[in-house]
């Protein structure tokens, strides 16, 4: 339920149905992950923060979560600090195409173009990017 109002832009909605979802399964690093993206999408950096390092202190990985914490590392001016968490995502995600994309927005957006215009080539895609 809480994906469909996420989808649907309740994210207020959705945050009550992930809350408690992480209450009923705390370990569930997918709701832990999607209560995180909506913290960011209503500007609760903080609380999505502390998600992540809540994950990271317990050493658990996520692609998602990678992401997240990319996202929030750009968002205070830690660049190195986004591009290595880029770069682990990409990696964690078999190269997943929104990893790929995000690392190439990244690239491009610090001014390293040309690494950028190399990833978003489409014959350097790995094939499990389509699958």
């Amino acid at each position: 339920i809480g994906d469909c109002y996420l989808k649907l832009g309740r994210l207020e909605r959705a945050k009550l149905f992930f809350k408690k979802a992480v209450e009923l399964d705390q370990d569930n690093i997918n709701h832990q992950i999607k209560l995180a993206q909506i913290h960011i999408l209503t500007g609760n950096f903080s609380q999505a923060d502390k998600i992540c390092k809540m994950f990271g202190e317990k050493n658990i990985s996520h692609p998602d979560l990678d992401l997240i914490r990319a996202d929030l590392s750009l968002m205070t001016d830690q660049l190195d600090k986004a591009e290595d968490f880029y770069r682990k995502a990409v990696i964690g995600s078999k190269d997943s195409l929104r990893s790929l994309m995000k690392l190439a927005i990244f690239l491009k957006s610090v001014g390293r173009r040309e690494e950028a215009a190399e990833i978003l080539k489409i014959e350097t895609f790995p094939t499990s990017a389509f699958y």
